[in-house]
């Protein structure tokens, strides 16, 4: 989980009432939430490769 994300889950009932994040500010935290998304995933598919590669080919061709 993001640590953004209880920012964004305060911002949307205050946002009703008219106090939300500036607009400027929430476009900011949204693009560096989706950075931190997409860095976590690219880990992911990293961690996904080198496990393959380290695999014999013998275990791989099955």
């Amino acid at each position: 989980m993001s640590p953004l994300a209880p920012l964004f889950t305060l911002h949307a009932p205050a946002a009703q009432r008219g106090d939300g994040l500036r607009p400027e500010l929430l476009a900011l935290l949204l693009r560096r939430a989706q950075h931190e998304n997409h860095d976590q995933e690219g880990d992911d598919v990293s961690a996904q490769k080198r496990q393959r590669s380290s695999c014999p080919t013998s275990i791989r061709a099955q």
